[in-house]
């Protein structure tokens, strides 16, 4: 079964370097937490596990007085995985249901 958080975590990691806030902002702005329930935690454990994986790569970032966050990158295999989970999301016989709150 394909997770849809790691898909969506790598389709938004398509458009450049992000840190985790940053996709959690991006994914619920564009709708997607419509889609699938991605909790904070979920999100986060789908970064390191992805990283695990290499499909992703990340380093951290300082910038002024603020915190270091984490920043990530897709790899050449996140972007063969976004696209393996695509096609068999695409083939699945899963409905689509969008949740409503």
């Amino acid at each position: 079964m394909v997770s849809r958080i790691t898909t969506m975590v790598l389709g938004l990691m398509m458009e450049g370097e992000k840190h985790g806030y940053e996709l959690i902002r991006e994914m619920d702005i564009r709708g997607m937490l419509r889609w699938t329930h991605a909790s904070k935690v979920a999100v986060y454990k789908a970064l390191a596990r992805l990283e695990e994986e290499g499909c992703l790569t990340s380093w951290t970032e300082k910038e002024g007085g603020l915190p270091e966050k984490r920043v990530y990158a897709i790899t050449s295999e996140g972007e063969e995985r976004l696209k393996d989970q695509v096609y068999a999301l695409c083939a699945s016989q899963e409905p689509l249901r969008f949740e409503t709150s």
